[in-house]
């Protein structure tokens, strides 16, 4: 999942950003339709749609992309629930006519203000960075494993890994960054 949220076409969408920080995500991320270059509709991470979706599929692990794209904002937001009528949805509004009725309530995280795609492992990010990630991962229910920039603004294109799948004494298990540097899985600093 990205970062933050996108949109194509019309719909209700009730993280959508209709402001300049809403362009700056665009333009950042070049959020453009790949056939017709239209602009994409974009707006902070909507995190009653990604528990929802979550529940859904049981991920085990998220992979987060265009973390970077966020790396100029003075603060960041997470929708973390959905008001209809007043009163908070406990759950995600499965008629499209609430849905374009509901207002959002952000939780507001201070912005990371540093390039970070050029950091090779999670502990290379700024607090303030790890400090959403975490609190994604809260709020989601799910482990994000992964984190990946913007190939086009990233000097390194590659994974940040914080979790995997690996085989050990012949049975998969999830394994943390911190052991994969211990047992040489993938490259130390």
């Amino acid at each position: 999942m990205k970062a933050y949220t996108t949109r194509v076409g019309a719909g209700p969408f009730p993280t959508e950003l209709v402001d300049e920080v809403g362009d700056k995500l665009r333009s950042v991320g070049r959020e453009y339709g790949t056939t017709t270059g239209r602009p994409r509709r974009c707006g902070w991470l909507d995190i009653v749609a990604m528990r929802y979706t979550h529940r859904i599929n049981n991920f085990t692990t998220l992979n987060l992309t265009k973390l970077d794209v966020l790396s100029d904002l003075q603060e960041v937001k997470l929708g973390v629930a959905y008001k209809y009528n007043g009163k908070v949805l406990d759950s995600y509004p499965s008629s499209l006519e609430v849905l374009s009725q509901c207002t959002v309530e952000y939780e507001t995280f201070p912005g990371w203000m540093t390039d970070i795609s050029k950091a090779r492992f999670f502990e290379d990010l700024p607090p303030a960075c790890l400090t959403y990630i975490e609190r994604i991962e809260e709020l989601t229910g799910c482990n994000i494993g992964w984190v990946r920039f913007d190939f086009r603004l990233a000097e390194n294109n590659q994974l940040l890994f914080r979790w995997a799948w690996v085989l050990d004494a012949r049975r998969w298990q999830f394994a943390s960054h911190n052991y994969l540097l211990q047992h040489n899985k993938i490259l130390t600093k």
